[in-house]
């Protein structure tokens, strides 16, 4: 069966109704079970069978509160049986020891389980509030380890005894019921059996029916959005954390009289596996799911242990995760398409080369290395023989935390089960040494071997869904591994127990402690080696380009599934080296050599270190084996929780982090005497205030209801603003204009609440003036002050009806206001009464702000500020919108409304701020700003005009006339264009592309109709689920020319450009490119054919520079792919490397970026980042550029300027441009032709003249507000 069919069977499926299919998954089960029944050494009791389902059913609250957490935060609780283990086991030991009363310990114990999670919600969690997931996911390790090391101590404080472990015991609700299949069956089964229901179906009822339960949701798609709408979210997350806790306690309470108690902390993380792959098969998602897997689970559990060893319970646990992960299937919403990815970590930037390059920085770096191998190579000579032998050990670990930073710091996977790898290769070594006598390199080689191998085939399911789903399937191999791969009652011939140390090329004695000391730090250096090669080349880049935004590293030609692949091996290979090293330092491997926890505390080790640093990661996983090899059990558990919590907190990079703050900080005085500046410690220059003609408006004048003073807000060491003074009257409209990063939409956040600031804001209300600095932000919303946010200001599987009704959180219990206030707000905004049950993420961008605004007016606010009400907006959709903002005006109502363009502005409000990094440079009447040239001009593409004219002037390069490709109006197609089109590319990077002019270049003209067709779709058509978004779109695009998409938001223009480079798959259709059908082509397939794309949000890599960027871009000219030519720092890696930074240079000083070359991403504002989106694209020689709304975001003059910047682009490349974009004077200056879409379909083509003069056009797109539509070019003041 192809694969195509499965999807088909697997699309079909989900489609059919509900009760047809658990009518197929009982049907499976009963199949399973007869199976067994008749295969099985034993077969498969109906007790045994029915035991199983009731235990199962107990772990299934373990899974929903895993699942509870995961909706309402997004990561994997790792600690959650640890909460449940702490509290149970002293309930357990109130009942058994002191002799309270069952009723009351089970009561005790539930209570305790509940506090437990709210207070490590409140003391820990909530300090995590801001992280990333991935830190967060880390930071929940931290947590189990801690409380497992307190679940060790709480028995010897309270009876001064060590026991973790009690065997099944008697209670009150013990006597027998019945017996089947010599299973005895007590009043403990019934309680389970009546507690699991009530417990699921309430807690399904909380997330689907109740106020509470949405928000929850809601809160985990945008946090900061259901803030901003007066939902408590801590709280929230508060009651989630501890209704997780007290399922934990109850799952550990209903089980303990059946099964006995068992320390968590003893067993390890792998307690949690079969309530993790009940949750794993339900995708963290469906409840009803996860309950129905947990109860399958613990029969086929029950049935395997009747039949076979318990640990082969462990093995089909991994299985079922496995087939699980491969047959998940991406849903059929774009609600749960979003991009972007949860991984992204804290990055520890890198000395500037030319910083580095000083001789003062030289001396100490040399300095520095030198005595650290001073201390490596002699420490033999200062220690004695055992306490060598622990540094051996404590160096082995630190391979494999290089491992982990290759794996989780690069490619953004964790793994937990990363010792098991290292087991893998310890065996395949030690069986190569003692069995047949290999010689030990080749030993080790084959081991490495070994666990790229093991890695290989753990990682491919691993990547089938996003998330931190290769823990779970590491964790649950390292149970494997330990549990029945060394076990030697199943496998006794597996497991090499002695392994004698062989004899180092006839002269070494690998006996002697100190000679194994130094093989084992050559083969640490030796993986650093590697993974320094290849993370200072490209397949570093590619790696992390890969983690932090697959879909904008897929549209630059990256293979990035096949680069997680290959991250996978390569920290597959290091852990198998040093699997190999450690079975030989060890003398053997054993059923406990590689138990699960240590994977755990080698995670927490290198992440402690910094999982973004080779050094971090090699100095923490010293260190904290070193730290934790005097401690017991319970005090290695407590370091490492407490250790690895701390460090998160206050240094999220790790310790790594904080060696290069502090290198930054000593070494700025140095960069400034040297005229360099280190990123971060520079204060940007405050600007004074504009001339005293203009009138400012203070806090001390009547009628101001809000106002600022001496604002300053940092993110980190940045910082963003200073000393913003910004005062706002009673009724008035304020437009809040500015370049982009200038901090506009920074002052709203710290006005909300959502950002700290230092400063004063004052709000004044009838009952007297509020400070609210340092005040909630969900009080702030209480208030009287709401914020409408730009770009994401939904929750994408919410549906329209339940957002409406978390606007009404604030009054939720006023019945009468909530219907009032609902039914004005479907009158105001019509369309969303009858999308009522759509979810808000199929929504157009229209339809969203729309719904975003009309949240916002449910509060009633006295101020309303509005973060770029048109960004992304049909020129109709945005008329529509002013209409409201302009009633809202007139009513009284207070508004602050950020906007890109002035134009806009204009018609809106009579007094205007302008800001520019991080100060206000302006503030008077509006159209002032229009006599104010040296404020209001084109800051990131100011080059753009200058790079226009100058092409003027060279042969064959013109913009607008002819001799280029400018359209039907006297069109014509340069010899280049023809090139470009059809030419192949040689694989170098000598031939591409030059924005300058180039005199020897003839221009050889013919008709636009004779100009080869280099894209086409044919019929596209592409549904979600029940709704058509492209309908038989056909589309044709000649070489060198440009065609604007418009349409509508939501008429299906972006999602036509994801299916033509490959994002989304067609029902039907065809796509060419250049001649070739590349219908069934991947993005990166599509790319590599010279299709280049951009994105509406332009988050390219945040935790890259601009230079990486660039040479990502390079990608489908590169010379050399091999990443062990990059990790063996190889001649053909290196040359490659020069030539891609040669073209990176080149395009860097093209477009004025080269200042911002060590910038990360993430660091610029988002008209800098589209420069440099622009200089990606052109970095990658394309043939068809398809650009996704490029002036979105972007400040009006800016937007001005890109038009010539575009044209110039195509001129000189001779590639074609799509262009989807609601700036009409933007399109009408640069296409030849236009294509209006309407409901996925097309409506009308032509010239950009007779597509704008269209009826269908004009009623349903652009409307008749010349304001919108115009929203850029020059405005003549009145």
């Amino acid at each position: 069966m192809t694969a195509s069919h499965s999807v088909d069977l697997r699309t079909r499926f989900a489609a059919a109704p509900a009760g047809l299919r658990w009518l197929s998954v009982a049907v499976a089960m009963a199949a399973v079970w007869a199976v067994l029944a008749l295969t099985a050494p034993s077969g498969a009791p109906v007790g045994v069978v029915i035991q199983g389902v009731v235990l199962g059913s107990a772990t299934a609250l373990t899974s929903l509160g895993l699942i509870l957490i995961w909706r309402a935060n997004r990561f994997v609780n790792f600690a959650q049986m640890a909460m449940g283990g702490a509290v149970g086991m002293t309930a357990v030991n109130l009942f058994q020891k002191s002799g309270w009363p069952y009723g009351l310990s089970l009561v005790a114990g539930v209570v305790g389980g509940v506090v437990l999670g709210a207070l490590v919600e409140r003391l820990i969690v909530r300090r995590f509030a801001n992280a990333t997931r991935l830190v967060v996911t880390v930071a929940s390790l931290g947590i189990a380890q801690l409380l497992g090391g307190i679940e060790l101590l709480i028995p010897k404080w309270m009876y001064n005894e060590a026991a973790v472990v009690t065997g099944a015991f008697e209670t009150p609700l013990s006597g027998e019921l019945f017996t089947l299949s010599s299973i005895r069956f007590a009043g403990d089964y019934l309680l389970i059996v009546a507690v699991v229901p009530l417990a699921a179906g309430a807690l399904a009822w909380m997330l689907g029916r109740t106020s509470a339960g949405i928000a929850i949701r809601a809160s985990a798609e945008n946090n900061d959005r259901a803030l901003l709408l007066g939902i408590p979210v801590a709280s929230l997350h508060t009651l989630v954390w501890a209704i997780a806790g007290g399922l934990a306690t109850l799952t550990f309470l209903l089980r303990a009289p059946i099964l006995g108690t068992v320390s968590s902390a003893a067993l390890g993380p792998t307690v949690l596996l079969p309530a993790l792959t009940a949750a794993l098969i339900g995708r963290m998602e469906s409840m009803p799911k996860a309950v129905v897997s947990a109860m399958a689970l613990g029969a086929l559990d029950g049935v395997i242990r009747w039949n076979w060893a318990p640990e082969a319970t462990d093995v089909v646990n991994l299985a079922i995760i496995l087939v699980s992960l491969l047959s998940q299937r991406s849903g059929t919403s774009r609600a749960h398409d979003l991009d972007g990815s949860w991984q992204d970590s804290a990055v520890a930037k890198p000395l500037r080369p030319e910083i580095a390059a000083l001789p003062a920085v030289r001396a100490m770096t040399g300095v520095f290395i030198a005595a650290g191998v001073a201390l490596a190579l002699g420490l033999p000579y200062l220690l004695g023989l055992s306490a060598l032998n622990a540094v051996s050990v404590a160096v082995i670990w630190a391979m494999v935390g290089v491992s982990l930073v290759v794996l989780t710091g690069w490619n953004g996977q964790i793994s937990l089960g990363q010792f098991a790898i290292v087991g893998v290769g310890a065996i395949v070594a030690g069986n190569m040494i003692t069995r047949w006598n290999i010689d030990l390199f080749v030993s080790l080689a084959v081991a490495m071997g070994a666990g790229m191998l093991t890695a290989l085939i753990l990682g491919v399911p691993a990547l089938r869904i996003r998330g931190p789903f290769l823990a779970v399937v590491t964790l649950s191999f390292a149970a494997v591994l330990d549990g029945y791969l060394l076990n030697p009652e199943i496998f006794p011939s597996l497991v090499p127990q002695e392994v004698q140390r062989p004899l180092l090329w006839d002269r070494f004695r690998l006996e002697n402690e100190t000679v194994m000391y130094y093989l084992c730090l050559a083969g640490l250096a030796a993986a650093a080696f590697l993974a320094r090669g290849a993370r200072r080349s490209r397949s570093g880049r590619l790696l992390v380009a890969a983690r932090d935004n697959r879909k904008a590293s897929e549209a630059m030609s990256v293979n990035a599934r096949l680069m997680s692949l290959r991250g996978f091996v390569l920290a597959g290979a290091i852990a198998g080296l040093a699997g190999g090293l450690h079975v030989v330092l060890l003398w053997g491997a054993r059923r406990s050599t590689y138990m699960p926890i240590l994977s755990i505390e080698a995670f927490s080790a290198t992440t402690i270190g910094g999982l973004g640093s080779l050094g971090g990661a090699i100095f923490g996983s010293i260190g904290m084996r070193t730290l934790a090899g005097e401690l017991s059990e319970s005090g290695k558990l407590v370091l490492n929780g407490v250790g690895l919590l701390v460090v998160l907190y206050l240094l999220p990079g790790g310790l790594a982090a904080g060696f290069c703050w502090l290198r930054d900080k000593l070494l700025a005085p140095l960069a400034r005497r040297s005229g360099f500046a280190v990123a971060g410690l520079e204060r940007e220059p405050t600007h004074t205030a504009p001339s005293a003609a203009v009138h400012q408006v203070g806090a001390e004048d009547d009628g101001v209801v809000i106002s600022a003073s001496g604002v300053d807000v940092s993110y980190g060491p940045l910082q963003v603003l200073f000393g913003v003074d910004l005062a706002v009257r009673e009724g008035e409209m304020v437009a809040l204009l500015g370049t982009n990063g200038a901090g506009k939409s920074t002052i709203l956040k710290a006005m909300c609440g959502l950002t700290r600031s230092s400063g004063a804001i004052q709000l004044r209300t009838p009952d007297g003036e509020i400070s609210l600095g340092g005040r909630r932000a969900d009080r702030i919303v209480r208030d009287g002050i709401a914020l409408m946010p730009g770009g994401k200001s939904i929750f994408p599987t919410l549906t329209v009806a339940e957002h409406l009704r978390l606007a009404s959180w604030t009054f939720r219990n006023d019945h009468e206001r909530i219907e009032h206030d609902t039914e004005k707000m479907l009158a105001v905004f019509p369309v969303l009464e009858r999308l009522k049950d759509r979810l808000a993420g199929d929504l157009s961008g229209g339809e969203q702000q729309q719904l975003a605004l009309a949240q916002t007016l449910m509060l009633r606010p006295r101020v309303l500020m509005i973060d770029e009400l048109s960004l992304g907006l049909a020129p109709g959709v945005v008329a529509s919108l002013l209409k409201v903002v302009r009633a809202l005006h007139e009513q009284g109502m207070t508004i602050i409304l950020v906007e890109q363009s002035v134009n806009i502005a204009l018609t809106l409000a009579e007094r205007a701020v302008f800001m520019e990094k991080g100060s206000v440079r302006f503030e008077g009447p509006t159209r002032e700003l229009l006599e104010r040239p040296d404020i209001l001009r084109a800051v990131f593409l100011n080059g753009a005009n200058a790079i226009e004219a100058e092409g003027e002037h060279g042969a064959g390069s013109t913009s607008g006339g002819s001799g280029g490709p400018t359209g039907r109006n006297g069109a014509a197609v340069t010899a280049a264009s023809h090139a470009s089109s059809n030419g192949n590319s040689n694989g170098a990077l000598a031939p591409v592309i030059d924005l300058r002019p180039r005199h020897e270049a003839p221009t050889v003209n013919y008709p636009l109709e004779d100009a080869p067709v280099v894209l086409q779709a044919i019929d596209v058509t592409k549904r979600f689920g029940g709704v058509t978004a492209v309908d038989q779109v056909s589309l044709e695009v000649r070489a060198g020319t440009i065609v604007g998409l418009v349409g509508q938001n939501g008429a299906g223009k972006t999602t036509l450009l994801d299916c033509v480079s490959g994002f989304h798959t067609i029902e039907s259709g065809r796509l060419l490119l250049r001649g070739h059908d590349v219908t069934e082509w991947a993005p990166h397939q599509r790319a590599r054919g010279r299709m280049g794309r951009s994105f509406q949000e332009a988050r390219l890599f945040p935790s890259l520079t601009v230079a990486e960027t660039v040479s990502v871009a390079c990608e489908r000219l590169v010379l050399n792919r091999s990443m062990v030519a990059d990790a063996m720092h190889q001649p053909a890696s290196y040359e490659s490397e020069l030539v891609t930074a040669a073209r990176t240079d080149e395009i860097l000083d093209m477009l004025n970026l080269t200042e911002h070359r060590y910038k990360l991403t993430s660091e610029l504002s988002t008209g800098m980042r589209r420069i440099v989106e622009l200089a990606c694209l052109i970095a990658a020689d394309p043939v068809v550029l398809l650009l996704d709304e490029p002036s979105a975001g972007v400040a009006q003059k800016d937007a001005e300027a890109l038009g010539p910047l575009l044209k110039t682009i195509r001129d000189r490349t001779g590639a074609a441009l799509v262009i989807i974009e609601h700036d009409m004077p933007l399109l009408r200056s640069v296409c030849d032709e236009m294509v209006a879409l309407e409901l996925g379909a097309v409506i009308a083509e032509g010239t950009p003249e007779q597509v704008l003069t269209n009826a269908r056009v004009m009623s349903g797109y652009l409307g008749d507000d010349s304001t919108t539509i115009e929203r850029s070019g020059s405005t003549t003041p009145v």
